[in-house]
């Protein structure tokens, strides 16, 4: 369960002893921080991936946070005004709870889709605004990936 960004995750707890014991007990761990803002989007499966696919190119990704139609998004304090007006999504202020799992694991439905590598890296609010605008129209995102299921080369099937 230790990693860098599980670290990181504990060390924004009020008490980071006490969430790495809920992690241990299999339980999510809430963390309340003044160190970010989360987005939380309501957008089918496709449209989260995609997002990411395209912030990940423009290197502006930090950690995600996915559960069942939903994901949230760490953003730097107080920026996301940016994401004002998007249909289906909220932008909850630094010290807001995000009830999460230890990276590389699942609980509750809910699992790292990007996950946080300790260095503090969050996802530019601009960008996810942009990222997010052709979910909100129907239309797919300039440059968005189509999602392949045949093994790329050099991996085995």
């Amino acid at each position: 369960m230790t990693t860098a960004g599980t670290a990181w995750l504990a060390a924004h707890a009020a008490s980071p002893d006490a969430a790495r014991a809920r992690w241990a007990d299999g339980k999510l761990a809430e963390i309340r921080t003044r160190s970010w803002s989360v987005a939380e989007t309501r957008y089918c499966t496709v449209d989260i991936v995609n997002a990411m696919l395209a912030l990940g190119r423009a290197g502006r990704l930090g950690p995600v946070l996915g559960g069942e139609r939903r994901a949230w998004w760490l953003l730097p304090p107080g920026q996301g005004a940016a994401l004002d007006g998007l249909a289906d999504v909220v932008v909850h202020p630094p010290g807001w709870a995000l009830h999460c799992p230890p990276v590389g694991e699942a609980l509750r439905g809910r699992g790292w889709l990007e996950v946080p590598d300790g260095s503090g890296r969050l996802t530019d609010p601009v960008a996810l605004a942009a990222a997010l605008a052709p979910a909100t129209t129907g239309n797919p995102p300039l440059g968005a990936a189509r999602l392949s299921l045949a093994p790329r080369e050099g991996m085995s099937a």
